[in-house]
């Protein structure tokens, strides 16, 4: 009998780890990605995780399926939520 539990939704697709996979998982170690959510991101694919190398936030908005008219409607800036969230390697 196969007794091996699925435990966490994969990152890679529809199948999940097994226990196994996660201790293995966690044994490699992890490190942290930024991500990045502007009002109403929800109806554009957001969040989603963003790049330390970004020097333009709207334009990485935009390039990144954010429509340029909601960027438009914010003269300073659209203002994003960012957090920290710990990746698996």
């Amino acid at each position: 009998m196969n007794n091996k539990r699925k435990v966490l939704p994969s990152p890679h697709g529809p199948d999940s780890f097994t226990k196994e996979e996660l201790r293995a998982a966690i044994a490699k170690g992890k490190s942290s990605m930024t991500m990045i959510d502007p009002p109403t991101g929800w109806l554009y694919g957001f969040p989603k995780a963003f790049p330390n190398d970004v020097t333009n936030v709207n334009q990485w908005l935009v390039e990144n399926g954010y429509p340029q008219e909601e960027v438009d409607c914010w003269a300073d800036g659209v203002p994003c939520r960012f957090w920290e969230v710990e990746e698996w390697k």
